[in-house]
């Protein structure tokens, strides 16, 4: 009946579950040429509640983290188990698995590593990893594991790498990770460790960040382990070290009080970290670390504050020393003499003063490379102090007190590549003398960063053919010498050279030394491959930023065609635009250009042509109004563009039309507006961001913000709506405009139909002011003319009336009276507008005579005689009867 039941709730379960075909997992063909092929299952990140059923192809990979898998049972895997025989890599992290049944993982024959990280488990039961003969790989970390009984990975035997970190684990015993080659128990609650026996595969184990406060003698025999080779016990309470750790690294018991460890039974210990453990409080005592194949030691942070003479000797395999941040004053003469392949000596942040020439006498044979004095408290170093030193390579030198660096303090130091004088002197230095660095000819990085520095001498770095990279940012400098950076100073440090060894010549015939030399001008030489700095122009990187340099240097930079990183920033340029041309000869600047803060006002549209292989410029944080349409024309190469914190309002995106790699233009804060002139701008934007064939998208604009003046707030370009806004502004607009057009219509309209009244009304005007001041009141009766005659010019009206009308009228027979008529064809004086002359006659006659004809109304002349008659009836000036009607038939 229980089967039964159990049958049915199965059945129950595999049906209410989520198959693999409907599932949203991705199933890609893995790498390699298996037979048959093996599948890659992604299905990670999908919220999943199960584990899918149904059936699989071959897989190789099983992907499943990220979901909220609770549990795993036996009947997980089951349905697709023929799927699994070949599985490498099963990862079940990130889950909410809490629990997982006895051979849930049968199916996974194959199996080399499984990941169950960040998940809930609390507890592993005894037969959980049956049937994992291949495992090699078990990660359990980040979970909720009290105990870790010996039985579940007790039957893995092939198990390398073993990883319980992050744990409330409060048990250690040594004999559960026998097979393991790795073992990191780091971060977990154990306070104290059990006694074991342990076997001979395990070469690591991690402890680090526990709480052990209590090591019995004998209760960590790992240490007598002939294969261990990395040992960390850092972060651990100071009665670990000072109680508990000497004792139990000491075999013999003899001396059970000493605070120090040792450990003289394992030889092939080559890792051993004490960082940041307070219980080394009074020193490192002699033969410590004697006869062990120890290659890097840790003690950083461990109060150290005094180190035996002999607490190195036997060491003879040591590569790298680290004794950093403890409270050492003073370094004995022949601590490391007994270390022929030291490489690396970290001493930072210790309480060093002084550097004397014999603390490292014994190191002329030693091919140490790095040596780190940074962070102490040394004020001066003597001549000659690293002349050991003949294979290094880097020296730091930062933070300290150093004011004065003398002529032959690194000689000696032939390979030195990397020089750091960060911050050696806050208050004092201010100079680099000539020669300085004469005797580091390999020397490639010079840093004198964050000091005080107000000039450096023409020769500083005379003999330095090798220097790639100079750093000279945060200090005083006003100007650089032009001559630091001119290959003709090469000849000059040549006579300086003659000048020194003439007067070094007189001081030895002068105190009867026995000496003769003997100098010809030119005789003495520059070694081979050293010259002035840019003799062999091999400078790269140059740093200058945060100065006091007032003009952008362009005298020397000329002489720099191979470099390739330039870094102004923070110079204040006084009101002076960017010289154009200023890159002309540097065709290699392909990394960097910052002129960030440098009180640029404006730029040509030449100023960066020459530098074609420039890929990022900073301009941000100055006053730039304008950007140049062609600024950027002779870049083709460049990538990020950063116009932060400008003055710019309107940009024209064929300004950047040339630029095909450009994928970052960074333009916020700017004094852009929020209105449709950069509707453009924003339409560009939108068209160059898109992703490209390998889904990588590709962002044309950074921070792109305009501000909108009816919220008072800035907004991102992309998002506001300039549709809306641009088509209400247009719709206004067009309004506007419509309406200005019909009104300009209308009134030439108007203007075109009052254009004969216009013109009457104009000489009606121009004659009240001058005609009447010329002719008598009394003339003719108060009129020049009796009549004024209107008719058809050219025509047959025009014909009657010179045939007719006038000599009847002008010359009437018998007693009639003859009255002066005004003929437009021959009263009007030539030369003179017609229609001014028609205006006159018409208001200097007392009456008008019309000849009215079929044409009369045709004729837009006699309209315009007509309309001037009768704005004289409209004004007053004349009656009706002044108008006398002829119709003609």
């Amino acid at each position: 009946r229980i089967i039964a039941s159990c049958v049915v709730f199965s059945t129950v379960r595999i049906a209410a579950s989520i198959t693999w075909a409907a599932s949203n997992c991705t199933i890609k063909v893995t790498s390699g040429r298996f037979v048959p092929r093996r599948y890659y299952v992604n299905c990670s990140n999908l919220r999943m509640p199960d584990l899918p059923r149904g059936r699989l192809p071959t897989v190789g990979v099983l992907d499943m983290t990220g979901n909220s898998v609770t549990t795993v049972g036996v009947e997980s895997f089951r349905s697709s188990c023929g799927a699994f025989k070949v599985t490498r890599t099963l990862d079940l992290s990130n889950n909410l698995i809490s629990s997982i049944h006895n051979d849930s993982f049968g199916c996974f024959v194959a199996l080399e590593r499984l990941h169950l990280q960040l998940n809930n488990i609390d507890i592993l039961f005894r037969w959980v990893f049956r049937g994992l003969a291949k495992l090699k790989v078990l990660n359990l970390s980040a979970n909720s594991l009290v105990q870790v009984p010996q039985q579940s990975i007790g039957g893995l035997p092939r198990l390398e790498s073993l990883d319980l970190s992050a744990n409330p684990l409060h048990d250690f015993q040594v004999s559960l990770y026998n097979q393991a080659r790795y073992v990191d128990l780091a971060g977990n609650w154990f306070t104290s460790f059990r006694s074991g026996e342990i076997d001979t595969a395990l070469e690591g184990i991690n402890v680090s960040h526990c709480k052990i406060q209590d090591l019995e003698k004998g209760s960590l025999p790992l240490l007598t382990n002939i294969t261990l080779r990395t040992l960390d016990l850092s972060s651990q309470p100071d009665r670990c070290i000072s109680d508990g750790l000497a004792p139990t690294l000491d075999p013999s018991g003899i001396r059970r009080l000493q605070r120090q460890p040792s450990f003289r039974n394992n030889h092939n210990l080559t890792h051993v970290a004490f960082n940041q453990v307070d219980g080394i409080q009074r020193g490192l005592n002699a033969g410590m670390f004697s006869g062990l194949k120890v290659k890097f030691l840790f003690l950083s942070k461990c109060n150290i504050r005094q180190i035996s003479s002999s607490a190195f000797n036997g060491s003879t395999h040591m590569k790298v020393i680290d004794l950093s941040w403890n409270k050492i004053s003073m370094i004995p003469g022949s601590l490391f003499r007994h270390n022929p392949m030291l490489e690396v000596i970290n001493l930072r942040g210790n309480r060093i003063s002084q550097m004397e020439p014999a603390a490292f006498a014994f190191l002329a044979h030693l091919p140490t490379r790095t040596l780190d004095l940074s962070n102490n408290l040394i004020s001066s170093i003597h001549n000659d102090s690293f002349g050991c030193f003949v294979a290094l390579e880097r020296l730091h030198l930062q933070l300290n007190n150093i004011d004065i660096l003398f002529r032959w303090v690194f000689r000696g130091l032939a390979k030195l590549k990397v020089l750091n004088l960060i911050r050696i002197r806050y208050t004092t230095i201010n100079t680099v003398g000539g020669y300085t660095f004469s005797d580091v000819a390999g020397l490639r990085r010079i840093d004198l960063s964050h000091n005080k520095l107000a000039s450096v001498h023409s020769a500083a770095f005379s003999d330095v053919p090798s220097l790639r990279e100079i750093d000279l940012s945060n200090n005083n400098l006003q100007r650089v010498p032009a001559s630091l950076f001119d290959p003709a100073n090469r000849r000059s440090h040549q006579l300086g050279l003659e000048q020194d060894i003439r007067r070094h010549a007189e001081l030895l015939h002068n105190s009867h030394h026995r000496a003769s030399i003997a100098l010809q001008p030119g005789s003495i030489r520059p070694r081979k491959g050293k010259s002035a700095l840019l003799t062999n122009i091999t400078l790269r990187t140059l740093d200058l930023s945060y100065n006091r340099i007032a003009a952008f240097p362009t005298d020397w930079l000329r002489h720099l065609i191979h470099l390739e990183y330039v870094d102004y920033s923070g110079n204040r340029v006084l009101h002076s635009p960017f010289p154009v041309k200023a890159f002309r000869n540097n065709r290699n600047l392909t990394h960097f250009l910052f002129l960030s803060k440098c009180n640029i006002r404006q730029i040509s549209s030449s100023a960066f042509n020459g530098s074609t292989h420039m890929k990022v410029i900073d301009l941000s944080w100055n006053k730039i109004s304008m950007i140049p349409g062609s600024l950027f024309r002779h870049n083709p190469m460049l990538e990020v563009i950063n116009l932060r914190g400008n003055r710019i309002s309107q940009m024209e995106p064929a300004a950047f039309a040339f630029l095909a790699h450009l994928r970052s233009l960074d333009v916020q804060n700017n004094r852009f507006l929020c209105d449709c002139d950069i509707v453009p701008l924003q339409q560009w934007i939108i068209e160059n961001t898109y992703t490209t064939a390998r889904h990588r998208r590709r962002i044309l604009f950074e921070n792109a913000t305009c501000f909108q003046q009816s919220s008072h707030a800035y907004l991102e370009m992309l998002r506001w709506d300039a549709g809306k806004q641009c088509w209400m502004k247009s719709t206004v607009v067009t309004g506007i405009a419509f309406a200005s057009v019909l009104l300009v219509v209308c009134c030439v309209a108007f203007a075109y139909s009052s254009r004969f009244q216009a013109l009457f009304w104009y000489e009606m005007v121009k004659a009240k002011i001058s005609y009447r001041r010329k002719v008598p009141a009394d003339a003719f009766g108060g009129n020049e003319y009796n009549a004024y005659i209107s008719c058809v010019p050219d025509s047959n009206d025009e014909a009657w009336v010179v045939r007719h009308l006038l000599s009847a009228i002008e010359n009437p027979p018998y007693e009639l009276e003859p009255m002066k008529l005004c003929f437009p064809s021959r009263d009007f004086r030539p030369g003179r507008p017609k229609t001014a002359s028609a205006a006159s006659g018409i208001r200097s006659a007392e009456r008008t005579l019309v000849i009215l004809s079929a044409g009369y109304a045709r004729c837009s002349w006699t309209r315009l005689e007509l309309s001037m008659v009768s704005e004289m009836w409209r004004s007053g000036e004349r009656s009706a009867e002044s108008l006398v009607v002829v119709y003609l038939k």
